[in-house]
């Protein structure tokens, strides 16, 4: 859902934090949507705070994004995957350096092929969607992933 073009963060997501219901596609034609076997990616949505450092809460406040893992932590690594999303890789096109992962990921077998899909907060703590060309990506409470 769209407000004013920014994606709506409007209830939680039955199942708490990290929980993805779904992927919504708005205004995408039917072949733009499937996938072909190979060409998945996996995306972790972060929330940028206002001076740039990316964090696993939705406030950008609470958990920032953790730089460098021990290889045999595997409570962080699984839970870092659990919050990942499989997605066409064409949706991120053209993207920036901002959804490369921490170079201290380098090593984690799971980890060190997965993106970043960071959603800027502002200073008020509002979310907005990661802008790509003409297109925007947002998790969204309802509705999952969002791509417009």
């Amino acid at each position: 859902m769209t407000v004013n073009g920014e994606c709506a963060e409007l209830a939680p997501v039955p199942g708490g934090a990290g929980t993805v219901v779904g992927v919504t596609v708005v205004g995408m034609g039917a072949r733009e949507g499937g996938q072909a076997a190979g060409e998945a990616i996996r995306i972790l949505p972060v929330w940028t705070s206002p001076d740039g450092t990316p964090h696993l809460d939705r406030d950008a406040i609470h958990a920032p994004l953790p730089t460098t893992i021990d290889p045999n932590d595997t409570n962080t690594i699984r839970n870092l995957m659990a919050r990942t999303i499989q997605i066409d890789h064409r949706w991120l096109t053209g993207r920036g350096p901002e959804t490369d992962t921490p170079t201290g990921w380098a090593g984690i077998g799971g980890l060190r092929d997965v993106l970043l899909l960071p959603q800027p907060v502002t200073p008020d703590g509002t979310p907005r969607p990661y802008r790509l060309g003409r297109k925007c990506l947002c998790l969204s409470r309802v509705d999952g992933l969002v791509r417009e």
